[in-house]
């Protein structure tokens, strides 16, 4: 009987050793990404308030009455004394500005719609939230179900019906979940949204203040650049009041008014040597510290209500009543540029919204439609079965169906984190900081995690029985903040760079992100025929796992030998 090799055989030992110790590192490295790069871990702390001798003194003063602030504020009423919210347009104020448009049953309620928002990109665009939006929501306020159903809105399992490349992608995993408890969304247009997110916040402490007016600037302790005193407000006459603020925190959005605020102070003679010692290794221009590229996208939106009567006979899949996004078509980047999205939203109403990058052919009426879908057909994609008999079902209904058109402006990041000086006391959250493409759906939910990030922070050792302000606490919160939004730029901006009708960052290339570009359109694709893939991308792009997650060398690996696959004719798929 032959003898077993010695380095065979303690190999073969070796090798038990080696997997236990590769899985005990992949767990452990799993649970510090998700820790460094999500807030996941941090929800389950929400809405522990803080005892009355452990609040911060001061007011909290939010710079903006939309989404980003209405989160922020929910935060802040349990760790600072008093919260003030500064919002400009005086009805949201009002009765209006917390009512639902429909009613539980979905019936259009006229009176609560007199006004819309005048400022906010995409007011009345269908979102989906993802669940990271809802569980933060369910921790903070114990009726939040009750109050997103109210509205007619929809809380379901995360299915998006994402096709692309020809193959369904980022396909809910439901053997992941075997006892049904699947991950849940809501789908609800943003107006909708920022009502009853307005109602849940301000109805949950009377420490949240709110009014009329316009953030138009700061002013700093005199003597001290490093420390803001209070926000200059206007009023809609015109006369302007400085409130104080114990900390600033610019949720003004797509202005981004925080970056000129302390560019001013930074800018003041006064304050130039006293600046000029603080400014960190590593730290941008002020010029280089927002950064934007335009992907020139424009939208059309077809709204259709649907009497009872129609309902049981629309060609739905799974019919009317099924409670899921309906069908999304993503162009292959690069190749394609036609976007369409179907789905219901709250009032009994279907929207077909047709898009893409570049500017491509939208349908200009009614009646283009179907030929719309035709082109599509005959350039790219297939439309399902049920596309055709469904329109035609739809326009029996034009007379009750409304038609919006848009554009989306520039998508911009300000990189704070990298900023010369950043006052003690300032913070910015939600679109100030970073403006990222509505197509993925993912905006909203940065302004949730922007929040919770902050709420993290205030827990932490170093801040929680804090009762003052530190004189680092806004550069580090933008330190940590980096960490859990730039994911969502790196994994979009590489997409929306491969369609060479995109224009660059400032001094960029499109050709920038190829790399980036092409590893995203191959996972695309695997994704299509790949469950353990498909569940990594969908579970990334829904914020309930790490972006590291996409690297882990089985994931690579997979891709890399697809890539090679491709290369040598034998991707079957």
């Amino acid at each position: 009987m032959q003898s077993v090799p010695p380095q065979l055989a303690a190999g073969a030992c070796a090798l038990p050793i080696i997997l236990i110790a590769w899985r005990v590192c992949g767990s452990y490295l799993n649970r510090f990404f998700t820790r460094k790069f999500t807030v996941l871990h941090d929800v389950d702390n929400l809405g522990k308030a803080r005892t009355e001798q452990n609040r911060i003194k001061g007011t909290a003063v939010i710079c903006g009455g939309s989404i980003a602030g209405l989160w922020t504020a929910r935060i802040a009423a349990d760790h600072f004394e008093d919260v003030l919210i500064v919002e400009p347009e005086a009805w949201v104020h009002t009765e209006e500005g917390q009512s639902n448009t429909c009613d539980k049953a979905g019936e259009y309620v006229e009176s609560s719609r007199e006004h819309v928002r005048t400022r906010v990109m995409q007011y009345d665009a269908d979102h989906t939230f993802q669940p990271i939006a809802l569980d933060a929501l369910r921790k903070l306020f114990p009726d939040a179900d009750e109050e997103i159903k109210s509205s007619d809105a929809r809380i379901v399992p995360l299915e998006v019906n994402v096709h692309s490349y020809g193959k369904e992608i980022m396909k809910l995993p439901k053997d992941e979940y075997p006892d049904g408890n699947y991950p849940q969304c809501f789908f609800m247009t943003r107006e909708m949204y920022e009502r009853v997110l307005r109602r849940l916040v301000l109805n949950s402490s009377k420490r949240i203040r709110s009014v009329v007016g316009t953030a138009t600037g700061v002013k700093t302790i005199p003597g001290d650049p490093t420390t803001l005193s209070s926000v200059t407000v206007r009023a809609a006459e015109g006369a302007e009041e400085n409130v104080p603020a114990t900390l600033v925190i610019d949720c003004t959005g797509g202005t981004q008014a925080g970056l000129k605020w302390i560019r001013r102070i930074a800018n003041e003679p006064a304050h130039a040597d006293a600046l000029q010692r603080l400014v960190p290794a590593g730290a941008l221009p002020w010029d280089d510290l927002r950064v934007e590229y335009n992907t020139k996208q424009r939208y059309i939106r077809f709204r259709f209500y649907v009497p009872p009567e129609a309902r049981a006979r629309l060609p739905i899949p799974g019919g009317y009543a099924r409670n899921t996004w309906m069908y999304t078509y993503m162009p292959v980047p690069g190749v394609e540029r036609k976007l369409y999205m179907i789905n219901r939203i709250e009032g009994h109403r279907i929207e077909l919204a047709f898009g893409g990058w570049g500017e491509p052919p939208l349908p200009l009426d009614f009646d283009d439609i179907k030929n719309w879908f035709k082109a599509l057909e005959v350039d790219h994609h297939r439309c399902p079965d049920w596309i055709y008999p469904f329109v035609d079902a739809l326009l029996e209904y034009r007379h009750l169906a409304s038609v919006a058109t848009g554009r989306y402006p520039g998508l911009s990041w300000v990189h704070f984190e990298r900023a010369p000086f950043i006052p003690s006391n300032f913070i910015a959250i939600g679109d100030s900081v970073m403006r990222v493409n509505p197509t993925f759906g993912q905006g909203c939910s940065k302004a949730t995690i922007g929040a919770v990030a902050l709420d993290a922070m205030l827990r932490t050792a170093r801040y929680a029985r804090a009762t003052k302000i530190s004189s680092d606490f806004g550069r580090s919160f933008f330190t940590m903040h980096v960490d859990k939004i730039q994911h969502i730029w790196d994994g979009t901006k590489p997409t929306d760079y491969q369609w060479d009708t995109t224009t660059p960052v400032k001094g960029e290339k499109n050709s920038d992100e190829w790399l980036a570009g092409a590893i995203g359109s191959l996972a695309m694709q695997l994704a299509g025929t790949d469950k353990t893939v498909d569940s990594v991308m969908y579970k990334v792009r829904m914020f309930m796992a790490p972006p590291t997650a996409m690297l882990a060398p089985s994931i690579l690996g997979k891709i890399i030998l697809f890539a090679a696959r491709q290369k040598l004719g034998l991707a079957t798929e």
